[in-house]
């Protein structure tokens, strides 16, 4: 990752690239296969055949030009990480990235889940935003170099996606007049198996029905689990905490 495209490695960046131009291949081969559109009782001839792989040569060129030409040397990946979607694993192999192992490449995380005291719950939905951003706005988007990658990492707390479109916005338009690219990503799980998965990290193994339904009798209340929506949407560890329709989230 360090090297998106520009050294031989293999990584996300190659991966992603090759599976963009064998679409444009694909397409280019299906337009130029349709503009020899022979009937049933026409016979393909030699030159026909040469024509026809002349043809997908071109499309093959073409796809080649127009990756290399739209493959970016510099930028940010933001992993958005969801709780219990494999992102541990995902942002510990990020974690590897560092200046020392990679002279290009660094690395940002800064998050922090709420927590319950005798007074009730502790809530650091604004402290930890904010200090994510600071450090999103002072060391990773400024001053990006030729063939250097930053690499960030937001989890609980980090960016709630409701109330910070215009943030991910403003860190775009900042990096693409580097000449670089914004990488938003994120991962998704099948949403039951997401759920059992997240029950279970909060060490709720065994329980009964009624136990793992019950905060669902309140729209907003905190429980054991939240879905993923709600994580993508607030990325907090609470259920709906603006008490929205579903129609509205």
């Amino acid at each position: 990752m360090a090297y998106f495209g520009i050294r031989p490695n293999v990584n996300l960046m190659t991966i992603f690239l090759f599976a963009l131009a064998s679409y444009q291949i694909g397409l280019s081969s299906h337009c130029a296969s349709s503009s020899l559109n022979y009937s049933s009782t026409h016979h393909i001839d030699d030159n026909d055949e040469v024509k026809i792989a002349s043809l997908q040569q071109k499309s093959i060129a073409t796809s080649r030009a127009s990756v290399q030409e739209s493959q970016p040397t510099c930028g940010v990946l933001l992993f958005y990480h969801i709780p219990s979607t494999g992102g541990s694993t995902i942002n510990t192999w990020l974690g590897k990235y560092t200046p020392e192992k990679f002279g290009n490449s660094t690395y940002y995380t800064y998050w922090a889940a709420d927590f319950k005291t005798e007074k009730g719950w502790h809530d650091r939905h604004n402290e930890s935003e904010q200090i994510f951003i600071s450090g999103m706005d002072g060391k990773v988007i400024p001053e990006l170099q030729p063939y250097e990658w930053r690499i960030s990492h937001a989890h609980i707390n980090s960016l709630h996606l409701n109330t910070s479109e215009d943030v991910l916005y403003r860190w775009r338009s900042s990096i693409e007049s580097q000449g670089c690219r914004l990488f938003n990503t994120i991962v998704f799980r099948d949403p039951l198996s997401h759920t059992l998965s997240l029950y279970k990290a909060a060490d709720r193994v065994n329980s009964t029905q009624s136990e793992w339904a019950k905060h669902l009798h309140s729209a907003t209340d905190r429980g054991m689990w939240s879905t993923q929506l709600d994580f993508f949407l607030y990325n907090r560890g609470r259920r709906n905490p603006y008490n929205l329709p579903k129609e509205e989230k």
